[in-house]
């Protein structure tokens, strides 16, 4: 399958207990998503740590029963040579869990010269 120009690696939807961080595992590598919650409304995504085969990211206030996620696919590293993307939508219930619905999208790494290595 494919969306637009990137092929589309896994597609889903996760429901979580409150409080719950959510890990996906890509061959060795671990995404880590830590939900948090800071005085105000706005929206922050913060990288908490990237050891090279772990990445944690923290989502700042994403409690709208309405949802909040991404537009564009956000860059997350790559993978057998090709570069990971990632669109999310998140969703809260009053004070319950989080529902993420995600989508792992892929294309060939392209280096600074425009080649790609497929």
């Amino acid at each position: 399958m494919k969306v637009g120009e990137f092929d589309l690696i896994e597609s889903g939807s996760i429901i979580t207990m409150k409080d719950a961080n959510i890990h996906f595992f890509i061959q060795d590598l671990e995404y880590e998503f830590r939900f948090t919650k800071a005085e105000g409304n706005e929206l922050k995504i913060n990288i908490v740590s990237n050891t090279g085969k772990k990445l944690i990211v923290e989502l700042q206030n994403f409690d709208n029963s309405l949802g909040a996620g991404n537009i564009n696919p956000m860059p997350m590293g790559t993978v057998n040579g090709n570069d990971m993307y990632l669109l999310y939508r998140v969703t809260q219930l009053d004070e319950g869990g989080k529902t993420m619905h995600y989508s792992w999208l892929s294309k060939p790494h392209v280096n600074n010269n425009n080649e790609s290595h497929e």
